[in-house]
């Protein structure tokens, strides 16, 4: 007899949010499985047509840190991503295209995802719908499913949360990735952030939560209206003194080093000025302002 895994889940009725998957103000963040500890961003590049088919293609940026490999970045193939009625189909290589999710599916449904690389298509997970609900994420009501996945390497099913136009609470958003855990080949674990301008920002808690590179979730940025006629910052690289000219008003800047933690934070005037960073190390660092998250170096 077939066994089942099953979580807990929040059972509520109540006004939930209808929100588009993968649009272009999405982003989400990952913990990274892999060679040292890291985070796994996920984020819009534009929209392209390929076959026919209306296209939003998304990077994978792998961020690592600590002892091991610090602030290694590693680009990945993007996602492409393709939203009709509520399915979701997903394609890596822009010649198979697979159903991903199916938000509107009624209980029992079932869709299988191919496997594209090493199995040449042959292993796939199967999905099946096993309950729908809605359930609350950091004070947000959202649509949810029950989704049992069955993988025949695997001696029995499991069963996540798949919340809709956001993904699975305990996998990443690309099944295979998750499941196969590589060294050298691993991609995403845990969801940690996703933001979009509907639901603002989502920050998600998990109590085996051992990854220990630092992220916070307000670094997700997802603002794309920055004018950047508006705010100059220079020199870069920079010795000392930052120096940033700025017309807009109720603004501030972080600054965050490769790890993503951050080290200066503080409220910036109409005009211009300058901020002290001789406190800071020679190296990479990144400013946010507005949103906007931008690289320089710190002689």
């Amino acid at each position: 007899m077939k066994k089942r895994i099953y979580i807990f889940f929040l059972f509520v009725s109540t006004f939930s949010y209808s929100q588009e998957f993968a649009t272009p103000d999405a982003e989400w963040v990952y913990d990274y499985i892999g060679t040292g500890s890291g985070i796994t961003k996920i984020y819009y590049l534009k929209d392209t047509i390929v076959q026919s088919r209306n296209l939003r293609k998304f990077q994978r940026e792998m961020i690592r840190g600590g002892a091991t490999l610090p602030g290694l970045n590693t680009f990945y193939n993007p996602i492409y991503f393709q939203v009709e009625q509520g399915t979701v189909i997903v394609s890596e290589d822009l010649l198979h295209f697979d159903t991903l999710y199916k938000f509107d599916a009624p209980i029992g449904q079932k869709w299988k995802t191919y496997y594209n690389y090493w199995s040449n298509r042959k292993d796939s997970i199967e999905s099946e719908v096993i309950d729908t609900f809605q359930v609350e994420v950091d004070n947000k009501m959202i649509p949810a499913q029950a989704i049992e996945y069955t993988y025949f390497r695997q001696s029995q099913p499991w069963t996540d949360t798949v919340y809709q136009n956001i993904g699975p609470k305990w996998a990443y958003i690309l099944p295979w990735d998750f499941l196969e855990r590589a060294v050298d080949g691993g991609e995403g674990g845990f969801i940690r952030c996703f933001k979009n301008d509907e639901l603002g920002q989502i920050e998600f808690s998990h109590r085996w939560h051992i990854n220990p590179f630092v992220f916070e979730c307000d670094q997700v940025s997802t603002i794309q209206n920055l004018n950047l006629n508006q705010l100059k910052f220079y020199p870069n690289p920079v010795d000392s003194q930052l120096k940033i000219e700025n017309e807009m008003s109720n603004t501030t800047f972080k600054i965050f080093d490769l790890t993503g933690k951050k080290l200066k934070s503080n409220v910036l005037p109409i005009g211009k000025s300058e901020h002290d960073l001789t406190n800071l190390n020679s190296g990479i660092y990144f400013i946010k302002i507005k949103g906007q998250t931008f690289k320089f170096i710190k002689q």
